[in-house]
């Protein structure tokens, strides 16, 4: 596996089609503003990275992805995205997930913030609890977490909690 360590990068699609790789550690920021860093890779391990761009995993299958940061300018990250996980994430933008498959979301973070940052959820409750989400799986249409609810499109998803 090829490892990529305590580097910055800010160009446009500055790791596409990244294969068998591991980030750690790694800034995705700075003036010459691209996105899509990470688009279209596969079977990737990212690890204490900030994502301060828009679009990082998009088109993306087989991420194991921990410890990071996406700013609130790190807008829609997560789109279309297969057989994933996400684990500690800090996520401050909004339209996180969208059209996902197998994509799980191991966080610890306030509900509101969470239904914030994915995108078609309508929560039918929402509190500033903190919780802690252990296995949140997003699927192509909406995230399941025990215990709270959220209607997404006249379907009903079921949010849980511990």
């Amino acid at each position: 596996m090829k490892i990529i360590e305590n580097k910055t990068y800010d160009q446009e699609r500055a790791l596409y089609a990244s294969c068998d790789t591991k980030i750690k550690n790694c800034t995705f920021s700075g003036p010459a503003d691209g996105e899509s860093a990470l688009k279209e890779s596969r079977n990737i391990k990212v690890s204490g990275c900030l994502f301060d761009l828009r679009y990082p995993f998009w088109h993306d299958e087989g991420v194991v992805a921990e410890n990071c940061t996406m700013t609130e300018l790190c807008r829609a990250p997560v789109w279309y995205t297969k057989n994933a996980t996400f684990k500690n994430f800090e996520i401050n933008g909004v339209k996180a997930f969208r059209e996902c498959d197998n994509v799980k979301l191991i966080v610890d973070m306030l509900i509101s913030q969470l239904l914030k940052c994915l995108s078609g959820l309508v929560p039918v409750f929402l509190s500033d609890k903190k919780i802690n989400i252990t296995e949140a799986s997003v699927f192509r249409y909406g995230i399941i977490l025990p215990h709270y609810k959220a209607l997404h499109n006249g379907n009903l998803y079921s949010l849980i909690t511990n």
